[in-house]
């Protein structure tokens, strides 16, 4: 079964490698140079990747990384069948990275907590932030097999399916 970091993984791909594609694709249109082309693809190949990087540091916590919340917002919004799960997941996380953009971007002025704290409060709404984050409070568990977040009562884990260990009880 296609987990979370699936999701936030071929985003993050597809983030990187598709936007130098097009722009190179419209200067090879308007110019038949295959050098001007490829010089083209590489620049705005850099660009990209400096801009990913550069909201991917200013949105990452100590308690909440950007990777970490590409994973939670994949993860809830998985539908339980991948080729439905493809058809709306790819759009949100991009609407979900260009707010990350903004208040990057924002948060030159304002500060680097500004941004690290609307990240957290746009992946986990501010009723569950502390569950979300300490995840044994909330009665969340790590699956063994898959590392995904599950139920701690669960005995099969919804993302991989295994059959899971049996609870410890605390007498």
């Amino acid at each position: 079964m296609i987990g979370s970091w699936f999701y936030a993984g071929s985003f993050l791909l597809f983030l990187v490698c598709f936007p130098p594609l097009i722009f190179a694709g419209a200067v090879a249109g308007a110019d038949a140079s295959a050098a001007s082309s490829n010089t083209a693809l590489f620049l705005s190949g850099i660009a990209n990747l400096a801009l990913l990087i550069f909201v991917w540091n200013r949105c990452s916590a100590p308690e909440l990384s950007f990777w970490d919340g590409l994973r939670i917002i994949s993860g809830r919004n998985m539908s339980g069948c991948a080729n439905i799960t493809l058809i709306y997941i790819y759009p949100l996380l991009f609407v979900v990275y260009l707010i990350a953009l903004f208040h990057s971007l924002l948060s030159i002025f304002q500060g680097g907590d500004y941004s690290r704290s609307k990240w957290i409060g746009l992946v986990i709404p501010s009723s569950r932030s502390a569950a979300a984050l300490h995840p044994a409070a909330a009665g969340m568990k790590k699956c063994p097999y898959c590392a995904e977040m599950i139920r701690s009562e669960a005995i099969v884990c919804r993302f991989c399916g295994r059959d899971l260990p049996p609870m410890e009880s605390h007498h």
